[in-house]
């Protein structure tokens, strides 16, 4: 429920361990006017259990979390957060379409790495075989089901994604700590 005393508030879920989690809820607030109440959590069940039973008013929830909940109809998915749809949730508009912020983007990402130092040879091995099971269809099917869209960048590719998404990333943090 919103705050007694700021009666325009929304409750949704900040998690407070998880900085990259709070910050699409942090970027939207200014950019919106949207007056969010910070209710930290540890991850995606506890926010889920308080989101189906009406403590938070909205959430960021993981979509492969919110998938089920939104298919039964528990759910009402309002945007997705990266910059394009999930293939989940093709019906659903990025945060982007629904509020003409065309350069917002917060899309979780897994990437496999390797202690620095690590031997170029071993490097390209384990890039070769990454993008081998990627280019399974099988392997491409589990990853699409999970709400994932994989991306095979070689490692160069995702060395320099990765300095990127820092780039982008790391100055929203130091504002978030000011």
């Amino acid at each position: 429920m919103p705050p007694r005393n700021r009666p325009n508030a929304s409750s949704t879920d900040l998690r407070a361990k998880a900085p990259r989690l709070t910050l699409p809820a942090k970027c939207c607030r200014p950019r919106t006017g949207a007056n969010f109440t910070h209710a930290p959590y540890r991850g995606n069940a506890q926010a889920m259990t308080d989101l189906l039973g009406g403590t938070l008013q909205m959430g960021f929830i993981n979509t492969p979390v919110a998938a089920p909940f939104l298919k039964d109809g528990r759910l009402r998915a309002l945007a997705v957060t990266s910059n394009v749809r999930s293939p989940l949730l093709p019906e659903v508009p990025t945060v982007a379409e629904a509020l003409n912020l065309p350069d917002f983007d917060f899309n979780g990402w897994f990437g496999l790495f390797a202690p620095k130092g690590t031997p170029a040879p071993v490097i390209a091995k384990l890039s070769d075989a990454v993008g081998k099971a990627l280019a399974d269809a099988k392997v491409r099917k589990i990853f699409i089901d999970a709400g994932a869209m994989p991306m095979e960048l070689g490692a160069a590719d995702f060395a320099k994604f990765v300095a990127e998404e820092r780039g982008r990333i790391d100055p929203l943090l130091e504002k978030r700590k000011k």
